[in-house]
């Protein structure tokens, strides 16, 4: 079997039957022979023993019981045998071979971090377009390749390992949030880069509650995260707790300024889920308000619990 050539680390939810589509998704679409493949999974789930042997290597990475999952992806990262990691979850489907594209362009170049085209999975659902035009939009159809110069929002992204692992036990605190990190690249002068020859397709929520209290949460965990590690005074948190209301005005604004295909997104998308895309913005906003006042609390527990608990597949 030949060395790795680069590293799959997918997050895993507790639902097998979706790990299941992921995986037989992933054995038809990619050279598996030259993948090094770490699957993160809660304790109990033992998920390596449904995949095959053809893969380069392959692991498995616990996270629940006190372990995180950005404390868990902290670890994949360390145990990484090659220097192109990318990270996946398991409601994603991979339609065409990206390691191959992704390597390329890693071998070629001094990206630190690259990000790839997201599309829905579900284009029949507004709800899942909804959760799509809040989320995953900013990296979807219309986006052009080249250099980023601002963060890619997405859990789904590769790294070069050697731009990222010097940071050390800090880097698992910037892996909380991946614009955290990316932010501290930029920062770094390091190089993002956005291609749009890779894509995936990514299972939204279909239930809008879900998707609300997702988006709550969200909000919360990342005001909560961000304070914490920039060390805000309480009357920053304060300030920003009543500012951060006024957030859905300017989600609003980058979203329409957002670059769109529009040959790929239906026909007045955005004015059919308004209300829906206003309401979503709102809680995640209300949620931020509460994470600048109150902490961390127990989002990180029911962040991951709606990134991990649910079937989306």
């Amino acid at each position: 079997m030949p060395a790795p050539q680069i590293t799959l680390v997918v997050i895993c939810g507790t639902h097998e039957n979706q790990f299941l589509k992921f995986y037989n998704n992933l054995i038809k679409t990619q050279p598996v022979e030259i993948i090094e493949l770490i699957l993160l999974t809660r304790k109990n789930y033992n998920y390596l023993k449904l995949s095959g042997n053809d893969f380069a290597a392959k692991k498995q990475i616990n996270y629940g019981d006190g372990i995180s999952v950005y404390s868990a992806r902290f670890n994949a990262i360390k145990s990484a045998s090659t220097d192109y990691i990318v990270f996946l979850e398991d409601h994603i489907e991979l339609r065409s071979d990206i390691v191959s594209h992704l390597i390329e362009l890693f071998s070629k170049s001094d990206y630190a971090c690259i990000g790839f085209t997201i599309k829905p999975a579900n284009t029949k659902s507004l709800i899942s377009w909804t959760g799509f035009l809040v989320e995953k939009c900013y990296m979807g159809p219309g986006i052009k390749s080249g250099e980023v110069f601002d963060h890619m929002p997405s859990n789904n992204l590769a790294y070069r390992k050697s731009s990222i692992i010097p940071y050390g036990e800090k880097l698992e605190n910037y892996l909380r949030i991946d614009s955290l990190l990316q932010w501290r690249l930029l920062n770094d002068k390091k190089k993002l880069y956005f291609t749009n020859q890779v894509e995936v397709y990514h299972h939204q929520f279909l239930s809008f509650k879900n998707l609300l209290k997702a988006h709550f949460w969200v909000g919360w965990y990342y005001a909560s995260t961000r304070q914490q590690i920039d060390e805000w005074s309480y009357k920053k948190r304060i300030l920003f707790s009543f500012a951060i209301l006024l957030k859905p005005i300017v989600r609003w604004k980058i979203l329409l300024n957002t670059p769109m295909d529009k040959n790929y997104y239906p026909k007045n998308i955005l004015l059919k889920n308004f209300f829906r895309i206003s309401l979503t913005f709102i809680l995640s906003s209300i949620g931020e308000s509460f994470g600048h006042l109150l902490g961390a609390k127990n989002s990180e527990l029911m962040i991951e619990y709606y990134d991990t608990g649910f079937d989306k597949s």
